[in-house]
């Protein structure tokens, strides 16, 4: 429906800006083996082209700027689909296991300073692989993957995929619990706001018994 309504709003934009461009320059008017009734037609018709022509240009110079990530949470060892919401369950020994995959086509700078959190889960605590460059657990309990750390040394638009394993060791419970996970992506507000990067994720949901 957005997309239906941007190029509604993009021909109309076209379409008022050469009106108004032939009406304050008709180059055609200045051609004598034009006629004068046919010269301002003529004028309007290769102004929408040549407008429709820049736009295209425009519209495709951004998006070859912006920046995609997606983060999907997933069972360790299973197939990886956004489409699909987990259940992850604890075993016999109170811990439980997730994987944590993240995509992004786009530029390093974009990213910089930005990060993927999953908040502190009050019934489990999280554990991170020490040797996993990139990732791991804050002070407050949360898992943090800093994704600038994923470019690694490129600086061009890049294509990045990284997996991360999060293990959770549940805590002594009164009853059953559950608690909803849904990756946050925190990043600086200058590309936020200018909507450089599609953000894309799935949810998983941490389930334990009494």
């Amino acid at each position: 429906m957005m997309g239906i309504f941007l190029k509604i709003f993009k021909t109309v934009l076209i379409a008022l800006a050469g009106v108004f461009i032939a009406n304050k320059f008709n180059l055609f008017s200045y051609m004598t083996f034009i006629p004068d009734d046919k010269a301002f037609d003529i004028c309007i018709t290769v102004y929408f082209t040549i407008l429709e022509l820049i736009s295209e240009f425009l519209l495709e110079a951004v998006h070859g700027r912006r920046s995609e990530l997606s983060v999907i949470l997933s069972h360790v060892n299973t197939d990886v689909s956004i489409e699909s919401n987990p259940i992850i369950n604890f075993n016999q020994d109170d811990l439980a296991q997730m994987t944590v995959t993240v995509h992004i086509n786009g530029m390093k700078k974009h990213f910089t300073g930005s990060k993927i959190v999953l908040s502190d889960v009050g019934f489990a605590t999280m554990q991170a692989n020490t040797r996993v460059y990139g990732a791991g657990v804050d002070t407050d309990g949360n898992y943090i993957i800093h994704l600038d750390r994923l470019f690694g040394a490129a600086e061009t638009k890049t294509l990045v995929s990284s997996s991360f394993r999060v293990v959770f060791a549940k805590a002594p419970i009164p009853n059953a619990m559950t608690f909803e996970m849904s990756p946050e992506f925190k990043t600086n507000t200058r590309f936020r706001s200018h909507s450089l990067i599609t953000y894309k994720h799935n949810k998983a949901t941490l389930r334990a018994e009494r």
